[in-house]
């Protein structure tokens, strides 16, 4: 553990560093609500966005990018709040669901760039709308009514200089990337500190030799997530984690000395054949990425997801205690979901063979 003379707290890592304890997780959910296509609409998902567990234990549930439904403990339906509109407590488009203190929840319409706050009971207590804001990604809350958004900048194409390569006259190949910030903003979306801004997605620009343009395959990014009062952004090109305070400052960096997989065949072949509708001849990035998910538990520990390398069907996760010390180690499916860490459980969703998407609770033991 190190303090440097910014007073950023830097805890360095080895690759031999061993788990101080041993967590175990259900293989089998104690709850499953979806995956039966015999069940009525209320037990069927669509496109599951966001889940976190109501003050009084019940299960709220982001779908289909303009409902929200509620599901009591035992996994029986409640009740739907809001629906597809422009109106009161209606949604156009989901866009990030969030705890909004100790007994409130926002959820962030991107469609029509409002934050919408729900009392326990399902009742629209306030809307706010942020008109500057069409790109943002609302990711979780922080602190005391802190809400963290992710923004991505856009870098603006030629189309001019895309036809002069196509004819060959012009041009070398090309890889850019996006930038990425995290903007603060208090409960009514007032902007109040920006982190970053840091590298975000790669992309490929054409040439004579390479028309493929679009993010790259195995694309490096931002990262963004919340770790207890802490606003984890930053690229995961290499394992650093950095964790800055609600006024946007860095205040801690966790640092592990693993080194970054090289792109080869390998990893082509293998994501071609878990994608067979991609296009092929898309570029690799010139190293995989560290990691692709990063959440904070209920207890202040900092959740890890390696990234998720293609052909294998599990993922491992790290976790950090405060002081940026690995805590345990531990696996779950790639089709897993976490959306929240409690104490003793994990809320998390999934996807079948089929498509089907479920919403799961599996049991924590720490």
């Amino acid at each position: 553990m190190v303090r440097d003379s910014a007073g950023i707290t830097i805890a360095e890592t080895s690759d031999s560093s061993s788990p101080a304890e041993i967590w175990h997780m259900s293989d089998e959910p104690l709850l499953t609500i979806g995956a039966d296509l015999r069940a009525s609409r209320e037990y069927q998902f669509d496109q599951i966005s966001g889940v976190i567990r109501l003050p009084e234990g019940e299960i709220l549930v982001a779908d289909a990018g303009n409902t929200l439904r509620v599901y009591r403990e035992n996994g029986d339906y409640l009740a739907t709040w809001g629906r597809e509109g422009e109106g009161p407590g209606e949604f156009g488009f989901l866009g990030g669901l969030a705890r909004l203190g100790s007994d409130s929840v926002v959820a962030w319409d991107r469609r029509s760039r409002r934050l919408t706050v729900f009392d326990a009971t399902g009742m629209v207590a306030r809307e706010n709308t942020l008109r500057e804001a069409p790109e943002l990604i609302l990711r979780g809350s922080v602190g005391r009514g802190r809400l963290v958004f992710e923004r991505v900048i856009e870098f603006e194409f030629n189309l001019s200089e895309f036809d002069e390569l196509l004819a060959g006259r012009s041009g070398n190949e090309e890889f850019q990337r996006q930038q990425g910030t995290v903007e603060i903003r208090g409960a009514t979306g007032g902007l109040l500190a920006v982190v970053g801004p840091y590298p975000h997605t790669e992309y490929h620009f054409p040439t004579p030799a390479v028309l493929f343009v679009g993010p790259v395959r195995f694309s490096r990014g931002m990262i963004t997530g919340v770790w207890d009062s802490l606003v984890v952004a930053g690229p995961n090109d290499s394992y650093e984690l950095r964790g800055h305070g609600v006024n946007g400052e860095l205040d801690r960096i966790i640092r592990w000395n693993r080194i970054p997989i090289v792109a080869d065949e390998t990893h082509r072949r293998a994501f071609a054949d878990e994608n067979p509708q991609s296009n092929q001849e898309a570029p690799m990035a010139s190293h995989l990425p560290m990691f692709d998910r990063v959440i904070g538990d209920e207890l202040g520990y900092l959740w890890v997801r390696d990234y998720d390398m293609p052909d294998e069907e599990t993922v491992r996760w790290t976790v950090f205690d405060s002081n940026g010390a690995i805590v345990t180690r531990l696996t779950t499916s790639d089709r897993l979901m976490v959306r929240e860490i409690g104490r003793d459980h994990i809320l998390a969703s999934q996807t079948d063979d089929l498509g089907i998407q479920s919403v799961v609770v599996l049991s924590l033991e720490r």
